[in-house]
């Protein structure tokens, strides 16, 4: 079940609902007091009510707190780690960082079984393979000069023409 958005923040909603689940505790408690045998005459005063108001807040804060401390740490380390490397990608300085990227640095600390440590597992394997087709293209690039600095100019370029001519000519 997903709860409809409220608004472009996915923690500003988190904070809106558990605000929202606070007012409904403030509501439904006296009733559930009296529910549970107490006086109706002391518990469904407005001054009861207040009370209730502020503690359902309160445990909406202190929720949407627990939340925030618990689960934004994780989603802050891994948003950061991907805008390192797209700056890298974009800037084309993959090289340099490539360089310093080392376990410790580089890697999520996998945490738990649930959608952030799938999440921390999925981007260490792409960031692997990542690393990895990078250092296949350094040493296909290390490869292609080696081998051009190697060959006679001249003759590639003659054979290079008579190629160019045959294929024209069929």
């Amino acid at each position: 079940m997903q709860i409809p958005r409220l608004t472009k923040s996915i923690f500003l909603d988190q904070f809106i609902y558990m605000q929202l689940v606070g007012v409904l505790i403030g509501l439904s408690f006296p009733h559930f007091l009296v529910w549970y045998g107490f006086s109706a005459e002391k518990v469904l005063t407005w001054e009861f009510y207040l009370v209730s108001q502020v503690a359902g807040q309160l445990v909406g804060l202190m929720s949407f707190l627990m939340i925030s401390m618990v689960v934004r740490p994780h989603l802050k380390e891994l948003s950061l780690k991907m805008q390192d490397i797209a700056t890298g990608l974009n800037e084309k300085d993959f090289l340099d960082y490539s360089a310093k990227c080392n376990d410790q640095i580089c890697t999520m600390d996998v945490v738990s079984k649930d959608e952030i440590g799938v999440s921390a597992t999925a981007y260490n394997q792409l960031l692997q393979s990542l690393l990895a087709a990078h250092e296949n293209e350094q040493l296909f690039n290390q490869f292609t000069t080696v081998m051009s600095q190697n060959l006679e100019v001249n003759t590639l370029s003659e054979k290079n023409h008579r190629f160019a001519y045959f294929s024209y000519k069929d």
